[in-house]
């Protein structure tokens, strides 16, 4: 396996990986979300100071839940972006290494043209001299 569809596939696993990070912080912002509404309906209603204790550090997870998975958004952001940077090298030695092969493949080309030319001019030539010789 060549460079480029290596770093292709490893490029495509990170963005799963994101995708799934973006889906876990979509989940934890709905269920804040959903946590506010029934807070908001339990302080409506009237509030022990034991549940209102045990709501107030359930906030407190599900903030810092939504600062890790967006930090590991971030990073994973990162990745990506330097994994776009090493697909875009791959790709560029690939279509060098393509030119080289043309350039090479041309400069062969040209030398059996050349030989082939040599051959017919030394052919030419000794018919010439076999036709005068006779």
């Amino acid at each position: 396996m060549d460079k480029e569809e290596e770093v292709k596939r490893e490029l495509g696993k990170a963005v799963n990986v994101l995708n799934t990070l973006e889906n876990k912080l979509t989940e934890v912002m709905n269920k804040k979300k959903d946590f506010d509404i029934m807070f908001s309906e339990s302080l409506n209603k009237g509030i022990s100071a034991h549940d209102l204790a045990y709501f107030n550090s359930y906030v407190d997870v599900i903030k810092k839940e939504i600062i890790n998975a967006k930090e590991d958004i971030s990073k994973k952001k990162e990745e990506i972006g330097l994994i776009k940077r090493q697909l875009h090298e791959a790709m560029k030695k690939r279509k060098i290494m393509e030119k080289i092969k043309e350039n090479d493949h041309e400069a062969f080309m040209e030398e059996e043209k050349l030989k082939e030319a040599k051959e017919i001019d030394e052919i030419v030539t000794y018919m010439s001299s076999k036709s005068e010789g006779d």
